[in-house]
């Protein structure tokens, strides 16, 4: 549905007057609201974005809906990030927020999006970069993404904001359905080089954890850990 923003809620206002489309069939929409919400800070936009998913989930309990964001597509000539210029913000604003994610072919190696001598959307659907050496960035989005694969609590879980001195945010997402349960503490924003993290909120009787972005094992030590920081991003899980 052209237009709809997760930010209102069920209600999509069609010719002025109100229309919850989830009552009509849908589980859930695309959310044309992200690439202008994505300008906030980190911390600011998880916890939007948790609030648009527990108002989705809790409006109407028997009947929930969802949302899915996007940060370019082949319509929309305000992307996020049209210059291509925040391509490593764009992966984890768009990968880290609550809801579904959408990837349009290329985001994850800086395809242009502004092509010389196309006329309207044409210049957002220009050919696939197949040899792009955008390995860097091309790494960064699928560490992120195999990262929500594995952890349901990125995507659909309640969202914490944990204390943290300096830039950008530390946050821990819980995802409990159906007897499965997921927990994660994840960072966004943050300064590149070495971090410590008081990670007892969430891993309280952990001895060993993981930085799914460096891969590496990290010892817990009086309920905190000392890791890496890169590209702004710190990805915590337990070990299987």
């Amino acid at each position: 549905l052209y237009g709809y923003e997760a930010s209102g809620g069920r209600n999509y206002f069609f010719n002025e007057d109100p229309v919850d489309y989830f009552d009509y069939g849908y589980d859930a929409m695309i959310n044309f609201g992200f690439k202008r919400h994505a300008i906030a800070p980190y911390k600011e936009l998880f916890k939007r974005y948790d609030g648009f998913r527990d108002s989705l989930l809790s409006e109407k309990p028997q009947d929930p809906a969802y949302f899915m964001n996007y940060i370019s597509s082949h319509d929309d000539g305000q992307p996020f990030d049209a210059t291509r210029e925040r391509t490593y913000e764009s992966a984890t604003k768009l990968l880290l927020t609550p809801g579904m994610a959408q990837i349009y072919y290329g985001d994850e190696v800086a395809r242009p999006l502004i092509i010389e001598g196309t006329q309207g959307d044409a210049t957002l659907r220009s050919m696939m970069e197949w040899d792009s050496d955008n390995d860097e960035l091309l790494r960064h989005w699928q560490k992120l993404g195999q990262f929500r694969r594995n952890h349901p609590a990125i995507g659909a879980g309640d969202h914490h904001s944990l204390e943290h001195d300096g830039s950008g945010t530390i946050f821990s997402r819980w995802y409990d359905k159906n007897g499965f349960t997921d927990q994660v503490i994840a960072g966004a924003g943050l300064k590149n080089g070495t971090i410590t993290i008081d990670v007892k909120p969430v891993f309280k009787n952990v001895t060993q954890l993981r930085n799914a972005y460096t891969g590496n094992q990290i010892e817990v030590i009086d309920g905190k850990i000392t890791t890496q920081v890169i590209h702004g991003v710190v990805l915590l899980e337990e070990l299987n």
